[in-house]
């Protein structure tokens, strides 16, 4: 409360002394990585208080407007960022000094295009394809793969699904018992030549 006191009064140079008594008190606290970013006598130093708030709280709207003030001057005097890796909420980016900085993003996550459908739906085509291939296997194959398909089917209607997603399990259960049908017939006639 003094640093910020003394923040207020113009006075930042003082308002950095009480600073480390408070990361002392609250290090967790978002506020004072934000006033010692703010008071800091160097841009390193700054940039090192503002990664720990970038890190823990990504979404801070005080550290985001701090952050890209910080970039703007950095860029300024050297426009060069090396990009090193992001995550879903943050860009670690080197500056030619060096420096890293981690910067919180201003975008959503977009969507895979095309959307993934359930994981069930996905479970139950590949054991339709490999009660297709089963077939070559004297329908034995096609069998046990259909038995397959057809159960990860019904256990995707117990999964919220769009009234699409509800038609294709119907089609994979149907096509399943196609498949294990075809795969009897092929069993009973190897059957017969074998007998």
């Amino acid at each position: 409360m003094d640093a910020e006191d003394t923040i207020q009064r113009g006075d930042s140079q003082s308002a950095n002394e009480p600073s480390p008594e408070a990361d002392q008190t609250a290090p967790q606290e978002t506020k004072t990585w934000l006033m010692r970013a703010e008071t800091a006598p160097s841009v390193e130093e700054a940039i090192i208080y503002l990664n720990q708030v970038n890190a823990s709280l990504p979404t801070h709207p005080e550290a985001k407007q701090i952050t890209y003030q910080i970039i703007q001057k950095l860029l300024m005097h050297d426009p060069f960022l090396l990009y090193l890796n992001e995550t879903d909420d943050l860009y670690h980016v080197r500056n030619g000094d060096r420096l890293a900085l981690i910067v919180p993003k201003d975008r959503s996550i977009p969507e895979p295009y095309p959307a993934r459908g359930p994981i069930w739906l996905q479970i139950a085509y590949r054991w339709l394809f490999m009660a297709l291939l089963g077939l070559l296997l004297a329908g034995l194959g096609a069998m046990v793969f259909a038995t397959l398909a057809a159960v990860a089917a019904i256990g995707a209607n117990f999964q919220p699904l769009s009234k699409a997603d509800r038609i294709r399990s119907l089609v994979v259960l149907i096509l399943s018992g196609g498949l294990w049908l075809g795969g009897l017939l092929l069993g009973v006639i190897l059957l017969v030549h074998v007998i």
